[in-house]
């Protein structure tokens, strides 16, 4: 019954954040987060939903509890991931260049580097990113995560063509 209600709760929020209303995502996901409170995934979006709320303590709050758990790149990749969901690309590029520090070998951090990239429009730089994700989740056995990364790579590189034609001029 928690885990129902706490995806009850968290579809709640994420039909907030679709209306573009942050505070009432967080009261969703908080309260998913007393349902549930060992959801990791609940807590990385909580933490990078505070992050974009301005309450840095209480998302670093949370980043320090889930170290421990998943690890300080992970965790990072992980509120990178969502910061770039919630359209805080500056400050998700800064997140994962950080789990890129701690752990050169997380191939999600990769990920989140390249989405942050390209939600920056920052196109050949997410390209490049990803291609460091499929390179190393290949070295770690991770196909899943090498298809991901080979997948969204490749998507804008067939989009990279208009993008550049779209921003062309014509005299």
């Amino acid at each position: 019954p928690q885990v129902i209600q706490a995806m009850e709760l968290r579809n709640e929020g994420d039909r907030w954040l679709e209306q573009g209303d942050l505070d009432s995502a967080i009261a969703s996901y908080e309260a998913a987060h007393a349902a549930l409170p060992d959801d990791n995934d609940i807590q990385v979006w909580l933490a990078g939903m505070y992050w974009v709320q301005g309450d840095k303590d209480r998302s670093q709050a949370i980043i320090d509890q889930l170290v421990p758990t998943l690890g300080a790149s992970q965790t990072h990749a992980g509120v990178a991931q969502v910061l770039v969901q919630l359209k805080d690309t500056e400050n998700a590029i800064i997140m994962a260049q950080q789990a890129i520090e701690e752990d050169p070998q997380n191939a999600n951090a990769y990920l989140a580097l390249g989405g942050a990239y390209e939600a920056s429009e920052k196109y050949n730089l997410a390209i490049e990113q990803f291609a460091r994700a499929a390179t190393v989740a290949e070295a770690n056995n991770q196909p899943e995560l090498m298809a991901i990364a080979r997948v969204r790579q490749a998507q804008l590189l067939q989009r990279l063509p208009l993008q550049k034609s779209q921003n062309q001029t014509t005299p």
